[in-house]
């Protein structure tokens, strides 16, 4: 037998995106945390529990980010970590612009940081994989199938939705015929495969 054949090798499970404290420029954009002069603070919540809080300064260029680390030994025991994230600002078609963090560690343009090792950086620098990344394939299909399936609602195969340009509806009905078949080829294939 080879090495490790037969044996069960547990590894341990990555943190994904969607389980760290984030910021997204979106949302503190649309709350006004990103005009010049502005200050305040942030909070996280799960449902109705709150899990964090930082406090954010803008000034033209850049946000300064402070929050409170607690020690892993002792709660008792904290600092505060100030953080400079520069935001740069790009034109859009048709006017107004779009706003963007730049990663302090790899200066990428991002729209998401997030929290780890007590520090705000993209998602690349703390390699971290999305949640979708995780899923199984069949749920990736049946995911992707639903969604397309809520654009084009109940008129799927019979007329477009209102507003929606006939190719964008034929594009739309043609992936979801394909996912369909997708997803029957997954189930057919995993199934012959059990009961051979």
């Amino acid at each position: 037998m080879g090495i490790g054949r037969g044996n069960y090798i547990r590894h341990s499970r990555q943190i994904t995106l969607e389980e760290t404290r984030r910021l997204d420029i979106r949302q503190l954009r649309k709350a006004g945390y990103l005009e010049n002069g502005k200050t305040g603070s942030w909070s996280w919540h799960r449902g109705d529990e709150h899990y964090g809080s930082i406090n954010i300064e803008t000034f033209s260029e850049f946000t300064k980010l402070a929050y409170r680390i607690y020690s892993r030994d002792s709660k008792n025991e904290s600092h505060i970590i100030n953080q400079k994230i520069y935001l740069e600002k790009t034109p859009c078609n048709y006017g107004g612009f779009r706003s963007w963090f730049l990663c302090p560690k790899c200066g990428r343009r991002v729209e998401i940081l997030a929290l780890q090792n007590n520090r705000f950086y993209c998602r690349h620098c703390h390699k971290l994989p999305y949640g979708s990344n995780r899923e199984p394939m069949i749920s990736r299909l049946i995911r992707k199938r639903d969604k397309i399936e809520k654009m084009i609602s109940s008129s799927l195969y019979a007329k477009k939705p209102k507003g929606m340009h006939q190719k964008t509806f034929d594009r739309l009905a043609k992936s979801h015929w394909d996912l369909d078949l997708e997803i029957d080829s997954y189930i057919y294939a995993r199934f012959s495969n059990l009961s051979a």
